[in-house]
């Protein structure tokens, strides 16, 4: 699947089944017509905003990388991958996050 591509569908239920596979794969897409055409990919806040905001937030807070990984369910080398950039929090730390910190990704 790639931008460009246009897939003829049948009925309703492939339409949703290609659309949320295109949003897995980190397309857009949208039905027209009897098709589903996929379109640009989604775009992703850059990391280094991300680790940036999560390393604001701790140091605001005055907790250290081991305090705020405690505090949210995770190990310190955790943390300081996200800060650095190396790493992106998955969907349960995403939730996490701005549960406990307001810290929205």
């Amino acid at each position: 699947m790639r931008t460009g591509d246009k897939i003829k569908i049948f009925d309703k239920s492939q339409a949703i089944y290609f659309k949320k596979l295109a949003r897995s794969l980190g397309y857009r897409s949208v039905y027209l017509d009897g098709y589903v055409l996929i379109l640009d990919p989604i775009s992703k806040p850059p990391k280094k905003d991300i680790s940036g905001k999560i390393k604001r937030v701790r140091e605001r807070r005055n907790l250290d990388q081991k305090e705020f990984a405690d505090s949210i369910g995770v190990v310190k080398t955790t943390v300081a991958n996200w800060e650095s950039g190396k790493n992106f929090p998955d969907k349960y730390n995403r939730k996490m996050l701005k549960r406990k910190y307001g810290i929205i990704i």
